[in-house]
């Protein structure tokens, strides 16, 4: 296990675990991926291609002002990520920004059976989500009027790496990150051994070539 440096925003955490490279073709579905995916844009290229799928409506207006912004070309595609209208094996990285924990638990596994029918032989998965072991997500599911509404499949950092081998990928990388909370962030990062530590689930995993 290990951390990104100390103070990675989600945006940072995500382009670093996905490692774009000029050329590439992306598909990233989640909440908020639009600035996001504008840097992978921009990283790929003319040569590549980066598309967000989203079944919201007002997401596009989001991902294209990102885009405009980043001076990037961003395609968009309204569907669910459970049912994507792309060809087999198009692209280089799929990329679940959040998605995991906003869907069903039947949603979220044909969301990554999705992304091993897109992806390219050898292509890669990777996947940023909130961690049910960790103490905010284990309180918020407790208290009442602390539960977000995109948060209603929250699994634990095991569930995900399971669900991920159960899809036939090859687990490559596994960390967490810390809770952006003042002091109990500093404390999470002190005590990244112990499950309850771990603030967010970041995984990057592999189709077999």
């Amino acid at each position: 296990m290990k951390w990104f440096r100390e103070g990675a925003s989600p945006y940072h955490t995500a382009l670093a675990m996905v490692g774009a490279k000029a050329g590439q073709r992306v598909v990233i579905i989640g909440p908020g991926s639009g600035p996001v995916a504008a840097e992978l844009a921009r990283v790929a290229g003319l040569n590549g291609r980066v598309l967000v799928v989203d079944r919201d409506p007002a997401a596009e207006a989001a991902v294209e002002a990102a885009a405009v912004k980043a001076g990037a070309l961003v395609e968009f595609e309204r569907a669910p990520s459970s049912m994507l209208p792309l060809d087999a094996e198009a692209f280089d990285i799929f990329v679940l920004h959040g998605e995991l924990s906003a869907r069903s638990q039947e949603d979220g596994r044909l969301a990554v059976a999705e992304a091993r029918r897109v992806l390219r032989p050898g292509g890669a998965l990777a996947i940023y989500t909130p961690n049910r072991d960790h103490w905010a997500e284990r309180l918020k599911a407790r208290v009442p009027g602390l539960q977000q509404e995109d948060h209603i499949a929250v699994r634990p950092a095991s569930r995900v790496v399971e669900l991920v081998a159960r899809a036939g990928f090859v687990l490559e990388e596994l960390f967490f990150t810390a809770s952006p909370y003042p002091v109990l962030g500093a404390l999470d990062r002190a005590f990244l051994s112990r499950r309850v530590c771990r603030f967010r689930t970041c995984l990057r995993a592999r189709k077999p070539a």
